[in-house]
């Protein structure tokens, strides 16, 4: 349950930093 949980927020993490690179300008008014 737990490596499941930890796949899953690595998942999110990697996403998220794909989306940061794609969309630099949206995130930079996001953040």
């Amino acid at each position: 349950m737990l490596l499941l949980v930890s796949f899953l927020f690595l998942g999110i993490t990697y996403f998220l930093d794909f989306f940061k690179l794609r969309y630099p300008c949206c995130l930079a008014g996001w953040r």
